[in-house]
C-alpha cells in the first residue's frame, strides 16, 4: 500500500488551540507512518514546530469567513473572490503532491474544503470551536448557510467533546460527525499532595479575552479580600488590547496590584502552572479546554466554568471544582474552600490518572487514522 498523504490547512501561524491540535495531530500520524504536509496563511511559530517535526509546509493566503466585526455587503463580494483565489492555489498543491485527504483545522476558513472539492479528493472538516458561542465571531455569511456549506463539502466532520457534537448533530449530518478528544501532549509532572493552609497561588492560561472572562476572577478576588483572604493569580498569555485594559483598570479600582501578575506569552506556561496549586479556566463557552487537560496532567486542581466541555471533563468535587462562569459569588466560594485546605491529594491525583488515561498521542493518532481511512 503507497503512503497516505494528509494535507492539513491551519487557520493561522500563531500557535492558539486549534493549531497545537493539528500540530499534535500530526506528530500522532507520523507515527503511523502518513505523510503529511501543511499550508499555512503566514510564517510564524507554527512553522518552527513543523520544522522540528520534519514537515513540509507552504505558505498560501488563506482569509477567514467569520469576523469579530460584520463586513459590508462589498467587502463580502471581495472576500469570496479571495476564498476561491484562495481554493485554486490548494488545489493546485494537491494535484501536485497526490494528496489523498484534506483537513481543515478550524471553523472559521472555507478555501481548503472547495479546493478538496475541485480535486474530488475526500475532505474532513476539523471543527475545534462553536466560533460565535465561544469565540464571539460572526457568520459573515449567515449561519445556516455557512452550516450548509460544512456539510455538504465534509465527507467527514470531527469534534473535539461530546458537548460540540450534540450541538453540531442538531445543524449538520450526524452521521458524519465524530468526537475525537485532543492529545493534549504535556511534560510529565507529580500530582500536587499538599498545600500551606490559609495560601492559595492560582494560574489562569490563555489569551487575554472577553471569551476566556478572565474577569469573572478578578471579581471573585475582590469579594475574598473583603474577608481579609488574597490568592495570588498569575495570567499567561496573549492579550487583546481593549479587554487587557479593561482588566487592568479593575485591578487599579479594586487595589488588587499586589495579587496579578501578567506573565504574557510563552511557549512553556507549564513553568507557572506547576508553581501554582490550582488552574482557573473561566471561559463563558468552551468547546474543549485543553487548558483544563494540562492542569490535570500536571497534578493541579483544575477550577473549570460548568459550560461547553466543563461538564464532560470535570466531575465536581472528584478531579476538580465546577462554577458558573457568571457567578463570581460561586467561584469565591471554591477558591475560599481550596484557601483553607491542605490536602490536595484525593482531587490532583484522581485528576491526573483521568487525564493521562483518556488523552494521548497514540490514542488520538489510531481514533483520528480510522477516521480518515473511513473517507477513501
Amino acid at each position: 500500500m503507497d503512503t497516505m498523504k494528509i494535507l492539513h490547512v491551519f487557520p493561522s501561524a500563531f500557535l492558539g488551540g486549534s493549531e497545537l491540535c493539528a500540530i499534535e495531530s500530526i506528530e500522532s500520524l507520523q507515527k503511523m507512518g502518513v505523510e503529511n504536509h501543511v499550508i499555512l496563511p503566514t510564517n510564524g511559530e507554527v512553522a518552527k514546530r513543523l520544522e522540528n517535526l520534519s514537515v513540509s509546509f507552504e505558505i498560501i493566503q488563506n482569509s477567514w469567513w467569520m469576523s469579530s466585526k460584520p463586513w459590508k455587503t462589498f467587502l463580502k463580494v471581495i472576500m469570496l473572490k479571495g476564498f476561491y483565489s484562495s481554493a485554486k492555489s490548494i488545489h493546485k498543491y494537491i494535484k501536485t503532491h497526490s494528496i489523498d485527504v484534506v483537513i481543515t483545522h478550524s471553523i472559521v476558513i472555507p478555501s481548503a474544503a472547495i479546493a478538496a472539492r475541485l480535486s474530488n479528493v475526500p475532505h474532513v472538516w476539523y471543527l475545534h470551536e462553536y466560533g460565535d458561542l465561544d469565540h464571539q465571531l460572526k457568520f459573515e455569511y449567515g449561519k445556516q448557510f455557512s452550516f450548509k456549506i460544512i456539510n455538504k463539502l465534509s465527507r467527514k466532520i470531527i469534534v473535539n467533546s461530546e458537548g460540540l457534537k450534540k450541538y453540531f448533530s442538531e445543524k449538520l449530518s450526524p452521521n458524519k460527525i465524530n468526537r475525537l478528544y485532543y492529545a493534549v501532549k504535556y511534560p510529565e509532572f507529580s500530582a500536587l499532595m499538599q498545600k500551606p493552609a490559609n495560601e492559595l497561588a492560582l494560574c489562569m492560561v490563555g489569551r487575554i479575552a472577553k471569551g476566556k472572562n478572565q474577569l469573572v476572577a478578578l471579581k471573585a478576588l475582590n469579594l475574598l479580600k473583603q474577608e481579609s483572604i488574597y490568592p495570588r493569580l498569575v495570567f499567561v498569555g496573549g492579550a487583546d488590547q481593549e479587554y487587557l485594559n479593561m482588566l487592568q483598570q479593575y485591578i487599579q479600582i479594586n487595589n488588587l496590584e499586589n495579587q496579578i501578575v501578567f506573565a504574557g506569552q510563552t511557549d512553556q506556561p507549564w513553568d507557572y502552572v506547576i508553581k501554582s496549586h490550582a488552574v482557573l479556566v473561566c471561559s463563558v463557552m468552551e468547546a474543549f479546554g485543553r487548558v483544563t487537560i494540562e492542569a490535570m496532567k500536571a497534578g493541579r486542581m483544575p477550577v473549570v466554568s460548568d459550560t461547553g466541555a466543563g461538564l464532560e471533563l470535570i466531575q465536581n468535587h472528584e478531579n476538580g471544582f465546577l462554577f458558573d462562569p457568571q457567578n463570581e459569588n460561586e467561584l469565591a466560594e471554591i477558591l475560599k474552600h481550596i484557601w483553607a485546605k491542605t490536602d490536595c491529594s484525593k482531587i490532583t491525583v484522581s485528576a491526573r490518572k483521568y487525564a493521562l488515561e483518556h488523552f494521548s498521542l497514540k490514542t488520538h493518532g489510531r481514533e483520528l487514522f480510522k477516521i480518515i481511512e473511513d473517507t477513501l
